[in-house]
Formats: structure tokens, sequence, C-alpha cells
């Protein structure tokens, strides 16, 4: 070999040394490249409390995996896999198979079919599904599998298969461990993964799948793929539901809902959320699309907005340089949201995050003042007492009813017996001397007119109250006998009382007069004994 060509063949081999080929194979010799990044297990299908979370049930389908590349460069993945181990190390479940690049500092999001987490698009799927998700909480692995190699594998609560590879305690329901990135002061330490948080931080960003490759057809012409229909970014969407101040703490429970009222989908990146008077805004970001028709609503602990409760408020819908102004009255009641319902604004105690809105529960019917036509019908056997507005049962039509008794009639109002004389028309005449009763219809003894009597005998009159005949001797009689009785009576209290006027007279002059008379006295004894009168 020339001397030429071998100083040739060495320079070559430095230009290619140096020179990084666009696969995975330039990294070899690195000690991570892309690595599991974030893992969440399962999370809460209804909460007791939003911060912290606390389930009233929980979703073991709301999970995810991120993936993350740690290198400056781009990672191209050929039939890379993602596995879910169970606790045991016995069973291994296929997760994802991933193809494509990844860009430098980008990650890949695959979650659990259908769920997004935080409101991001994932970038892939798990190729199964079931009815309780994949990734058990109390206990399993997700590694990362590359030509039967295990590139990364991290385990939790009760792994058994981690070997050197780290291992965490069990996940809560929406919480995630999260892997300690060179950034932080603890990459040094040799720590992998921090003690699982809340909230969750997922990220998609930088993953560009390869296309399957189809084969060529002669006779038919390759079809263009679909251009996606959607709306020019945040055109259309619109604010139709605010709730500033629900029952209890109002951290993490305040939202903003937007809806699609089109029938394209929109693009919510570079759109924003603020409040009126505040330099506060939220920005969408990562590809947030919002489907013809859908609601979707953003909570106070994603968009840091809190909505004042007394003073009412202003959300602004910010697209570019133009602001779309949503306004809600002041002091609203408790767990009541200011919410688009039709085509005007009302407030109502229907709360409906994510779904159409509906009005205000409606009165209970004691309460309200409305005729039948806002109740619902009463059940068959009853109809409403137009007093009450309550349902009440109706008594048989009176031609499928018993008799009533002699005696009775049937109440035209409820169809029952009840007691009652029957009509005048048809009752037996009262005899002479009677007359029939209005109120009761039963005859009663009468007095018949003056002017049908027989006359009274000499001697008589009639007595204006029984219309009898009577004596009138032996009616002055009594009256003479009464006025005698009462002259005399009169007489004798006026005797006493002149007798206890000249009484008192009589003693008046006694003591008035006493020393003469004690005189008069001795002088009469003084004669009658010696016949002196003294002095």
């Amino acid at each position: 070999m020339s001397k030429w060509l071998s100083i040739l063949i060495f320079v070559l081999s430095i230009f290619v040394s140096i020179i990084p080929a666009p696969s995975v194979a330039a990294n070899e010799g690195m000690t991570e490249t892309l690595v599991i990044s974030e893992v969440q297990t399962g999370g809460c299908a209804a909460f007791v409390s939003d911060n912290p979370p606390v389930c009233m049930s929980e979703d073991g389908k709301k999970e995810f995996v991120e993936l993350r590349n740690l290198l400056p460069i781009d990672i191209w993945l050929d039939n890379w896999r993602l596995e879910y181990i169970s606790a045991s190390g016995a069973t291994i479940t296929e997760l994802a198979v991933l193809n494509g690049r990844v860009a430098a500092d980008g990650s890949v999001l695959i979650s659990y079919d259908g769920f997004r987490p935080n409101e991001v698009i994932p970038d892939m799927f798990f190729a199964k599904t079931n009815t309780t998700g994949l990734l058990a909480k109390s206990g399993g692995h997700v590694r990362l599998v590359k030509d039967g190699e295990v590139l990364d594998l991290v385990g939790w609560g009760s792994a058994a298969a981690t070997g050197t590879w780290p291992k965490t305690s069990v996940l809560l329901p929406e919480y995630s461990i999260k892997r300690i990135l060179p950034n932080d002061p603890l990459y040094a330490s040799g720590i992998k993964f921090a003690p699982a948080t809340f909230p969750t931080s997922p990220e998609g960003k930088g993953f560009t799948p390869d296309q399957p490759e189809v084969p060529d057809d002669p006779e038919e012409e390759e079809e263009e793929p679909p251009v996606p229909d959607v709306q020019p970014a945040c055109d259309g969407a619109i604010v139709s539901e605010i709730l500033p101040n629900p029952e209890g703490a109002d951290a993490a429970r305040e939202f903003i809902e937007l809806h699609n009222p089109t029938d394209k989908a929109i693009m919510l990146d570079g759109c924003l959320l603020g409040l009126s008077g505040t330099s506060k805004t939220y920005a969408f970001a990562g590809n947030i699309l919002l489907e013809p028709g859908e609601y979707r609503a953003f909570y106070d602990s994603v968009t840091g907005i809190t909505l004042p409760n007394a003073a009412g408020g202003e959300v602004l819908f910010i697209n570019g340089n133009t602001e779309y102004p949503f306004s809600y009255p002041k002091a609203m009641k408790d767990n009541e949201s200011w919410a688009l319902i039709g085509s005007s604004w009302q407030a109502t105690d229907n709360i409906t995050p994510g779904v159409e809105n509906m009005p205000m529960t409606p009165p209970a019917a004691d309460d309200r003042g409305g005729g039948d036509e806002e109740l619902p019908p009463c059940a068959p056997g009853k109809f409403r007492n137009p007093e009450t507005n309550r349902c009440k049962n109706i008594v048989a039509a009176a031609s499928t009813l018993t008799p009533c008794r002699p005696g009775q009639v049937r109440n035209p109002d409820t169809n029952r017996c009840r007691n009652a004389v029957l009509a005048s028309a048809a009752l037996k005449p009262c005899k002479a001397g009677q007359e029939r009763n209005p109120a009761t219809n039963r005859c009663r003894s009468i007095l018949a007119a003056s002017t049908t009597l027989k006359p009274c005998d000499a001697g008589e009159e009639r007595n204006p109250e029984t219309n009898r005949c009577r004596k009138v001797t032996a009616t002055l009689a009594s009256a003479n006998a009464d006025n005698k009785e009462s002259a005399a009576g009169k007489n004798m209290v006026n005797y006493g009382i002149l007798v206890l006027i000249g009484a008192s007279v009589l003693g008046y002059g006694a003591y008035e007069y006493r020393n003469d008379l004690r005189n008069k006295i001795a002088n009469i004894k003084a004669r009658f004994f010696t016949g002196k009168s003294s002095k």
C-alpha cells in the first residue's frame, strides 16, 4: 500500500469517527439516551378534594408513561418497545412499539387509550386495553427495550424484578414519579427518581413517528392523506360557563369552560385566557384541540387564574390582539355557575364542566306559583289539587259506585255519600200548624197568623207571646196583686227611712243638750223625793 493511500485512509477514519450517524448507534457508550422520565398508574373518577387529590372513586385507566431524550442530538427509534411487567415478574405486556425520531431534549408521551393527561395530547396510546387499566397501582414495572436489551426500567410498590434498577413506593391516584434530570442538583448523587408528587407534568414534544410504507399498486393511484378539517387557530371558540364560587374551598375548583359551537375542530395553541383588570393570563400550548361541539373546563389549578366572588368579574378569551369579554355578576351564590344556555347567560346550580350546560333546577311543586302546565302529570287515578298543587286520589264516577243509603246524597265534588234531607219538592207536606225549616227541611210547629185565629171570648184577650186567649180579669188581678205587693214593699222601705232619720235627729239633739237634760232629770228626782228643786 502506498504512503499516500495510507494517509488518506487514516484521515477518512478520523472524519467518519467524528460525524454522528443518524442512528442511536452513534450514542452507544453513553450511559443514558432515551429514558423513562415520568409514570402515573391511576387517577380519580370522582373527587372528595382536588388539591391535594382525594378520590371518592378511582379510575385505573388514567395512566401514562413519558420517555425523554437526554442527548443534545436526535435519536432514531427502530422497533423499540415499551413493556409493563407484573409485580412478580411473571407477566409481560407490550404497551407500545416505537418507530421514528425523537428530537434533542424531546419527549414521547404514551397513555391509556383516550386518556389525555392534563389535556396534553399523547403521541401514542397503549396497544392494549381492559376495563381497569394496565399499570397496577400496588406494584409493577415499566421498561424500555431495544433488540432484547433493557435500556431503562423502573419499579414501584411490590415490584420484585427490579434488580439494580430504581424502585419507588406505591403511587397514589393522580400522583406520578418523575426522573431526576441532569439539570437537577440531585442528579450527581445517582438517585434516579424522586418520590411520587402532585401535580403531574406530562409532556409530549419532538417525536416524529415513521409513516408506514404503502406498497405500490400500479392499478390505483396513491391517495393523498386527508387534510384535517380544522378552523384557523382559536377562531370560533367561546367561553360557555364560569364557576367563580364553588362550595367549600375555592382553590382548584374554580373553572372557565370553553365551547366549540362549530362543525370544525379548533386548535387552541396561541390563544389566551385572562381576567379583566389584571395582568394574569394563561396561554394554551401543546396542540390542544377543541373538537366540534366539545365543552372543556380549565380549572384554576391549571390556569392560575383566581376568579373574584363578591365583586363579579370579566373573563377574557384572547385571540391575537382581539379580546372577547365574558362578564359574570356580583355575589354569585355558592356552587352556582354563570352559564350560556341556548342563547342567553344565566345562573344555574347544575354545574356541568365539560358537558352541555343545564338550567337552574326547578323549585319543588309547593314552592312555585305556576299552574298545572308547569308540573308533571299526576299518576293514573289521581288529580292535581288546585289549592295545594299536590296529586290526590280520584273517587270513581258515581255510575260505578255503590248507591248511597236512604237519607244520604252523593257529594258532586268528592263522589262520596253524605247525610242530607231530600229536596222539599219530594217531601211529605207538613201538618196543620207546622212549617218546614229551610235549614233542615224538617217540619216544625208554628202559630197561625192572627187573621186566621178564632176571636177570643168576652172578657179574654190574646197573649202576644203564645197567640192563645186568656182572661182579662185574671190578668188584671194578677197585675193589681203585683202592684200592691210592689207598693207595700215601697212603703216599708219609706217607713224604715223615716224611722232612721228620726232616730238620728233625736240622738243628735240629746247629744247637744245633754247637760240641760241632766239638770232637768235631777230636778225631777229632787222634786219627787224631797219636794225641792235643785239648782
